[in-house]
């Protein structure tokens, strides 16, 4: 799987479950957290945590904590590697 793809995924998730329960600012600024995530497993990863935290702060905690399980099970399967550091 490339980093695109993986990043296209996490925003189709995103936009499945919060589209019509969110603004379009804040999914502009979901997206924009993923986009501007690096291309390691970890930036992927803190990613996923600050969008699980906005989610969790602006609409529901137990949401956002759902969201991250998804999305960092989506980033454990896609191959994406540690950066070894």
């Amino acid at each position: 799987m490339t980093l695109l793809s993986l990043k296209t995924d996490m925003k189709n998730i995103m936009h499945d479950h919060f589209d019509e329960k969110a603004s379009p600012i804040f999914m502009k600024k979901v997206f924009a957290i993923i986009d501007e995530s690096g291309d390691e497993k970890e930036s992927l990863l803190a990613a996923a945590d600050r969008i699980s935290k906005m989610i969790s702060l602006f609409i529901d905690k137990g949401a956002g904590n759902a969201v991250y399980e998804v999305l960092k099970s989506r980033i454990d399967k896609s191959g994406v590697i540690t950066s070894g550091v």
